[in-house]
């Protein structure tokens, strides 16, 4: 054995060592008792009782084949048990991590025999992280680079279409311009996307965030949007905090109440709500539109799935967006019926905060 696994426990000598002393007990024990009978043999032979003993000789002969076996069954299985006992506290590593969060296996009390797979599964691990790392920022630095032209050639197209010389055209220019407003808005999801991915390790960045204005503010920047699409977007926020980053909990309510808005047809009703339940800060969006089968709502959550039959050109990111901020602050994501079994409720429950 190598000076680096001269100190490592090894699942072999582990056996060994549960395995060879009780074995090695209960021969000694078989030897001692066939001694015994045969001594006792001898000297009932010599008393002239040799059937006796021969009878004697043979139940005890059964006898300690029979309790020997059992006991040998039990040392086996308890010598597996504990000899295995390191790949039991590896599995439960495996099972704890993240696919988001790919944390490095701890390789310092596995065997020597399955140390050589931990430092395999650890240089793979860091290669996932440095791919996933690597197409965030992809994401993130296109995004990014998008958004600034996309905004100049909206500045052009609306100056375009209030020129007197494009009257003939206008109905061409309202579908670029529709076009174009969704390009900038796939565009601020795909940000909002990356930054999501990126939240696993920011936790010791957050801070307490005050939901009720938060609420506010979120409302205030969707208003304008509601009143064109003749929405009734309200908003009912008491006084409740939740531990996060600010930037990315309005990306989830953002997301949200972008969505309700999408989806909810003119005369409907959206309501955002925050306060304090008994499991912790809440976030509600609630409306009163056609909602999403109860079937679908797991699938809701997937990145670019869109409901079939869905109105408009969505990009299918939005509750993927929430999900993956939720998930980054601890939070859960449920998603229901509204009031009266009609519409849509979506609620992000966050921890209680701990002192």
């Amino acid at each position: 054995m190598s000076p680096q696994h001269s100190t490592r426990s090894s699942i072999r000598r582990r056996l060994l060592l549960f395995l060879l002393p009780p074995l090695a007990l209960l021969m000694l024990l078989n030897v001692y008792i066939s001694y015994r009978a045969h001594m006792l043999f001898v000297q009932q032979a010599r008393q002239g009782q040799p059937g006796d003993a021969g009878h004697f000789i043979l139940a005890s002969t059964w006898l300690m084949n029979l309790i020997q076996l059992d006991l040998t069954l039990l040392v086996v299985w308890l010598g597996v048990y504990f000899g295995l006992k390191p790949l039991l506290s590896l599995r439960r590593q495996i099972e704890a991590g993240s696919p988001r969060d790919l944390q490095h296996l701890d390789a310092r009390a596995v065997p020597a025999e399955v140390k050589p797979l931990v430092d395999a599964l650890n240089l793979l691990f860091d290669l996932l992280k440095e791919s996933a790392r690597a197409q965030r920022r992809f994401v993130a630095d296109t995004a990014h680079q998008l958004r600034t032209p996309i905004a100049g050639l909206q500045g052009h197209l609306e100056l375009l279409m209030n020129d007197p010389a494009a009257a003939g055209v206008q109905g061409r220019l309202v579908c670029l311009r529709d076009g174009m407003s969704q390009l900038s808005h796939s565009a601020n999801q795909l940000l909002a996307l990356a930054r999501a991915d990126s939240a696993a390790g920011v936790m010791a960045q957050f801070q307490e965030v005050e939901l009720d204005a938060l609420v506010r503010r979120v409302v205030e920047t969707h208003v304008d949007r509601a009143a064109r699409a003749g929405i009734d977007l309200g908003a009912e926020a008491q006084a409740a905090q939740a531990s996060g980053a600010p930037r990315l909990l309005e990306d989830l309510l953002g997301n949200l109440v972008d969505d309700a808005l999408t989806y909810v047809p003119r005369g409907g009703t959206v309501t955002v709500r925050c306060a304090m339940a008994a499991s912790g800060p809440v976030l509600t969006v609630e409306d009163d539109g056609p909602g999403i089968p109860e079937a679908e709502r797991s699938r809701v959550r997937e990145r670019f799935y869109r409901l079939p039959g869905s109105p408009g050109h969505g990009t299918g990111l939005g509750l993927a967006i929430v999900e993956e901020i939720a998930r980054a602050h601890g939070a859960q994501l449920y998603i229901e019926s509204g009031t009266g079994g009609t519409g849509l409720r979506v609620r992000v429950v966050f921890p209680l905060a701990t002192v």
